[in-house]
């Protein structure tokens, strides 16, 4: 089987996936990683097949054009402006992923997912798992992370989840919405993704420990905790002295 692997962000958010797709080539799985040209090394150097992207969110962000319009602090201005480069970079995207997913049999994405990969993979007819490296599913048990810890009680936990999950849905709805429209799509619901996946049986995968945060009972079957997704460092990796 060939899985590719779609990630987009920063090392930090990258790294994980890198992780989980070195596990699934030590299980015997083919595996590609599709990501900004920035991770190439780290990818090729996992012994993984690499796919590029293009440029990442921060090299743009590093150009002098960005610093000036960061620097400048008209909010406003910045948010159209990421709008703009975001559904630029999305419909480029819709017509470049298809070649690049050519071969594939099943795509693991994260947040790349609801930027227009969940999208890709509907109109391509493949299979995709989803993958997170915090709990993004309803539960009773918590409340969703970005909430304080507050005892809110089992009903208002549950809902503590549906902010996170707009805001997580609208910061990347305008690339989902220019992927769409690129491929002939309609669009998807205004208020995301999550009710479609789960009624197509989409399974979730959390790259994270159960033994620090405990897996709630009243997840259902779609919702795996597997451990985290760690790199084992360079075998000839020593300490910084001045370290």
């Amino acid at each position: 089987m060939k899985i590719t692997i779609v990630a987009s962000g920063s090392r930090g958010d990258v790294q994980p996936y890198i992780a989980l797709a070195n596990g699934l080539k030590s299980v015997g799985y083919s595996v590609r990683v599709l990501t900004s040209i920035d991770f190439e090394a780290l990818t090729l150097s996992s012994g993984l097949e690499f796919a590029s992207l293009g440029e990442s969110v921060e090299a743009l962000l590093q150009t002098e054009e960005w610093r000036k319009l960061t620097d400048s602090g008209n909010f406003l201005r910045i948010i159209r402006a990421m709008t703009a480069a975001t559904k630029q970079r999305a419909e480029g995207l819709a017509l470049t992923m298809p070649q690049l997913l050519e071969g594939t049999d099943l795509i693991v994405t994260g947040m790349g997912g609801l930027g227009g990969t969940f999208s890709i993979a509907e109109k391509l007819n493949i299979p995709v798992v989803q993958a997170y490296v915090f709990p993004i599913t309803p539960t009773s048990v918590f409340s969703g992370p970005l909430t304080p810890t507050l005892p809110f009680g089992n009903l208002l936990n549950r809902l503590s989840f549906l902010p996170m999950r707009q805001m997580l849905w609208q910061s990347t709805r305008a690339a989902d919405v220019a992927t769409r429209k690129q491929l002939g799509m309609t669009p998807a619901s205004f208020w995301g993704p999550y009710s479609d996946l789960k009624r197509r049986q989409i399974p979730i995968l959390y790259g994270y420990s159960k033994h620090v945060l405990p897996r709630p009972d009243d997840w259902d079957g779609l919702n795996h905790v597997t451990g985290y997704w760690f790199l084992d460092p360079p075998a000839d990796w020593t300490t910084p002295a001045d370290l």
